[in-house]
């Protein structure tokens, strides 16, 4: 999922209840007009994932990756790596990915 704002957004947030965490990353930096339209201002754009406060790795880990894929999105990159050798090395480098999220955010609670 794609999350914009003005102004830049931390990495793990807490939602307003405590319960739940956002886990932003890709930090984009676009350009939009600003809301006179007399010039351009910075938008930040992110990719997010919703997890529970106490989620597991694992269930973290599938969280992230759910975020932007569907599972038989993640059947068909899998069943077609050969015929499609490009999405299936970018799955495998987003699943590295949301593994290092997944750790980065556990290592904030020690």
């Amino acid at each position: 999922m794609f999350v914009y704002s003005n102004t830049p957004l931390e990495k793990f947030a807490n939602d307003m209840y405590g319960t739940l965490i956002r886990i932003r990353w890709n930090e984009q930096i676009i350009q939009v007009p600003n809301q006179l339209h007399t010039g351009m201002q910075d938008e930040y754009q992110y990719n997010e994932a919703l997890i529970d406060v106490g989620d597991s790795r694992s269930v973290i880990i599938e969280k992230i990756i759910g975020s932007s894929y569907t599972t038989g999105g993640e059947f068909a990159v899998i069943n077609n790596k050969e015929i499609d050798p490009t999405s299936y090395a970018e799955y495998q480098a987003f699943r590295l990915t949301a593994k290092e999220l997944a750790d980065e955010y556990l290592a904030t609670l020690e």
